[in-house]
């Protein structure tokens, strides 16, 4: 809920982390983090140095986690997903990690949502889905 920052090593590089603060379990975050990584890529170089100038939209990747029940149940996810090919809005795409947790509900999900997946919605903006056994969180990130 605080938020994080850090920096890591990768493959020799120095990489920023930045958790960004969430209080409530509502999913407004990933607007807020789009918003942030839209500022970074106006203030950063391809190589991820500080320098005010062009977008460099390859210089900064926006990740957000969502439960199943709250990127599906929440509007604001998919009005951030239609404002985020906008000229003034986009960040050149973000990853969206779905967890299938089935916890943000206290109904079964053909009860809670109109498709099969809640990554359904990634449908109408063409945008691929990658469906994995979440048990095994290192088949995943391979």
């Amino acid at each position: 809920h605080m938020g994080y920052r850090n920096t890591r090593t990768v493959a020799g590089r120095e990489v920023a982390l930045r958790l960004e603060p969430n209080p409530s379990h509502l999913e407004f975050v990933g607007a807020v983090v789009d918003g942030v990584v839209r500022a970074e890529q106006r203030v950063r170089t391809a190589d991820g140095a500080f320098e005010r100038g062009a977008r460099a939209p390859q210089a900064v990747l926006p990740v957000v986690v969502h439960g199943d029940a709250a990127v599906i149940g929440e509007g604001v996810v998919a009005e951030t997903l239609n404002m985020s090919r906008l000229r003034g809005y986009a960040v050149g795409g973000t990853l969206h990690v779905i967890t299938n947790n089935q916890v943000g509900f206290t109904t079964d999900p053909v009860d809670s949502r109109s498709t099969h997946y809640a990554s359904d919605l990634a449908k109408g903006f063409d945008i691929p889905v990658i469906h994995v056994n979440g048990d095994d969180a290192e088949a995943c990130i391979k």
